[in-house]
C-alpha cells in the first residue's frame, strides 16, 4: 500500500483498534468482496454473542467439543476450538466467563439461510458469534492476517506484536474452507 493510498483510508474506528488476543479477525465472509476482512472483538462477542453449555449438546457440536478438533466447518459456519490454539493469552475476560453461567442453557441455534457464524468453544462453553456481529475491518489492522492468507492458513493465533502495528487475534480463514 502507498502513502497516498494510507491517507486516504478511511480513519479505524475505536473498536477495531483492540480486537483481544481472543477477538476474531475472518476473512473470506460469504458474498463479501475478495480481500475483505472482517472482525468482532472480544468484549463483543462475550457479552453479545450467545453462550450454550457443552454438555447440553448432541450431534455434530457434542463430538466437535470432545474430539480435540481446533476447526470444523458446520454447513455455512465453522467451529473453532480456542483450548487448541495454546498461544492464546488467557485474558481477564476468559478467566470471568470460566465463573459464568451459559446464558442458554438448551442446544446451540446456529443461524441458518445463507447466514455465517463462527461456533467458538472455550471449556466447557459454546459461543455462536453471527456474521451480524462482524464488522469490516479497516486494511491497517489486516497486516499480519493477510500475510498469513496469502500463506494459506486456515486457522491460525496471532500473537502480540512487539512492533506498534497489526494486532493480535484469532484469523480465521473462511476462503480456505469452501
Amino acid at each position: 500500500m502507498t502513502m497516498e493510498e494510507m491517507n486516504m483510508a478511511p480513519p479505524m474506528n475505536d473498536s477495531s483498534t483492540d480486537i483481544g488476543p481472543r477477538g476474531l479477525v475472518i476473512y473470506g465472509k460469504p458474498g463479501s468482496l475478495p480481500g475483505t476482512f472482517n472482525f468482532v472483538n472480544e468484549s463483543t462477542w462475550r457479552s453479545s454473542a450467545k453462550s450454550y453449555a457443552l454438555a447440553a449438546q448432541v450431534g455434530e457440536l457434542k463430538a466437535l467439543g470432545t474430539l480435540n478438533v481446533a476447526l470444523a466447518r458446520l454447513g455455512q459456519s465453522v467451529f473453532v476450538d480456542l483450548d487448541q490454539l495454546k498461544q492464546l493469552v488467557v485474558t481477564a475476560d476468559a478467566q470471568k466467563a470460566q465463573q459464568t453461567p451459559p446464558t442458554d442453557t438448551g442446544q446451540a441455534v446456529i443461524p441458518g439461510g445463507g447466514n455465517t457464524s463462527v461456533v467458538l468453544k472455550e471449556r466447557d462453553k459454546l459461543y455462536v458469534v453471527p456474521d451480524t456481529m462482524w464488522s469490516t475491518a479497516h486494511v491497517a489492522i489486516s497486516g499480519d492476517a493477510a500475510v498469513l492468507i496469502n500463506r494459506d492458513a486456515v486457522l491460525a493465533p496471532i500473537p502480540a506484536n512487539p512492533i506498534a502495528e497489526g494486532t493480535f487475534c484469532v484469523l480465521i480463514n473462511l476462503a480456505a474452507l469452501a
